[in-house]
């Protein structure tokens, strides 16, 4: 089912949300104010990398930019990482064997660049305020430079990664990154969105996007092409299947081509509005106890998508006995996860990257995540294609709004920065320098 009005709103928030010329300009020059710290303090051979939002182009007027030092001090303890990888644990726990190996170097990072920030504070560089927080897993510096928040780690090399999948993945989806900031203003709104707070975090929605974007255009793909048959059937099918009527989020599609009935005659014509609407029905019908978003890299290979059963490596103690193991076995890996895993349970979302990593393990306002996205789904079915708008569900003038003064990224937008994308960004004459580190 088509949503014009929907669809046409949802662009307009995209190109709302999409950083102006002036916000791209402030950006950059808070990360070249970061470059010259880190130089500054390890030489040349330290690079700074971009990841996250900034990097993947799925920003939201709030989103910080986050970057990565890399260098020889911040190698970590390959030894630690190649055991961990040896011993059938995967790529996710070879990082965190050498994250482990290497935090005491990042902490003593993270304090030196804070310290190096905080003096070009005083030597007149725009740096309003500088947090070290060294007792994270991964530890942090938070700054914020040009009314800009930037997050600084040190050796950390998936967030990079991420964002490359991300950036193939919007390549193959052209309508991943304005459904990803839609979907990431609704949570945020809520209170939601952040996975520091129990929210879901931008990297495993716009995995959950991509995995029930994979598994539409599949599936629309192999119905339209009948699985090789010739190209006059196809097109009846199609016209049928127009005809009958679609569901909100199918992907709509038709034959084309030299009509040989192979998936490269198939032209997918999409309508954004539906996707969103069948994107948040689809997350209202998750299971946490049973289902995973899972997706495959881009690329050949038959890699599953969509939905599947949740490892019980991801499971609760309660998830475990509702489906029927033994939590008593302490030899038993299931046990020992379990052991590990607080409740409530939580959203599987696969890491493409790292498959036994699930990337809303922190996650525990999940269930109240999905039930209130596929509430908004269905308030939008029941207003039709004719009358469905996105302010109907998400707090339009807020989302394109920065984040209100008062915290340590104090900024906001100047009054008026609605669909039009008016306003720049308020530069924050406030400078507050917390404890040296937390």
């Amino acid at each position: 089912m088509r949503y014009p009005t929907l669809s046409a709103d949802v662009r307009a928030f995209d190109a709302a949300a999409s950083p102006s010329s002036d916000e791209s300009a402030r950006r950059a020059a808070a990360l070249d104010v970061v470059r010259d710290a880190v130089r500054a303090e390890w030489g040349p051979d330290a690079i700074v990398n971009v990841f996250g939002s900034v990097a993947c182009g799925t920003t939201l007027p709030s989103s910080d930019v986050d970057c990565a030092v890399t260098g020889a001090e911040w190698g970590g303890d390959d030894d630690a990482g190649d055991a961990a990888a040896g011993g059938g644990v995967g790529v996710a726990a070879a990082q965190d064997a050498r994250n482990r190996a290497m935090k005491p170097a990042m902490i003593r990072a993270a304090r030196r660049l804070a310290d190096r920030l905080r003096a070009m504070s005083r030597s007149g560089r725009p740096v309003s305020s500088v947090l070290a927080i060294t007792r994270a897993r991964v530890p942090v510096v938070r700054t914020t430079i040009r009314s800009v928040g930037v997050d600084v780690v040190f050796g950390q090399t998936n967030g990079v990664a991420a964002a490359a999948w991300t950036k193939a993945r919007a390549e193959a989806h052209a309508e991943l990154a304005p459904l990803a900031r839609v979907s990431k203003a609704f949570l945020r709104g809520r209170g939601m969105g952040d996975v520091g707070d129990g929210g879901v975090g931008s990297h495993a929605v716009t995995v959950m996007l991509a995995a029930y974007l994979d598994d539409a255009k599949r599936m629309k793909t192999k119905a339209t092409s009948g699985g090789g048959g010739g190209g006059g059937g196809g097109e009846e099918r199609a016209d049928e299947e127009e005809e009958e009527g679609e569901e909100d989020g199918e992907i709509v599609a038709r034959v084309d081509g030299d009509g040989d009935g192979d998936d490269s005659d198939v032209v997918v014509d999409v309508d954004v509005g539906g996707l969103l609407v069948g994107f948040m029905r689809a997350c209202g019908a998750v299971d946490v106890r049973s289902d995973v978003f899972t997706t495959s890299p881009p690329g050949p290979g038959p890699e599953p998508v969509g939905w599947r059963e949740k490892p019980t490596a991801w499971m609760t103690r309660s998830e475990l006995s509702a489906a029927r193991a033994d939590p008593s076995d302490a030899s038993s890996d299931a046990a020992a996860a379990a052991a590990a895993v607080a409740e409530p349970p939580r959203l599987g979302v696969r890491d493409p990257l790292a498959p036994e990593r699930n990337l809303a393990a922190g996650s525990h306002k999940a269930e109240a995540a999905l039930r209130a996205l596929g509430e908004a789904g269905e308030a939008l079915a029941r207003m039709g294609p004719a009358r469905a708008r996105l302010d109907a569900v998400v707090d339009v003038e807020a989302a394109l709004r920065e984040r209100p003064g008062g915290g340590d990224h104090g900024r906001k937008r100047p009054a008026g920065g609605g669909f039009d994308g008016g306003g720049g960004l308020a530069k924050s004459h406030r400078t507050s320098f917390p404890a040296p580190d937390i």
